[in-house]
């Protein structure tokens, strides 16, 4: 079974808040993911988007590529 969107977009938030806790980035990430959940970011999921950017004290550049699966993404410092 292929977790929704929204799972997928907390996982991104989880991620994100222990690397933040952890040191292991700065300010400005990368953010490689599929297009549609790039989509539903941008529709449906921006408030949570801007909470990631306020956890991070900085910003979120999305990357889209087709050859991520809707449950991949990955994580860049800028």
């Amino acid at each position: 079974r292929i977790k929704s969107p929204a799972t997928m977009v907390y996982e991104i938030y989880r991620e994100v808040d222990s690397m933040v806790k952890q040191n292991l980035i700065s300010h400005n990430i990368i953010l490689s993911i599929h297009p549609d959940l790039a989509d539903f970011i941008e529709t449906d999921e921006m408030d949570t988007f801007r909470a990631i950017e306020k956890l991070l004290k900085g910003t979120i550049t999305i990357r889209t590529s087709e050859k991520f699966h809707l449950e991949q993404f990955e994580i860049f410092e800028a």
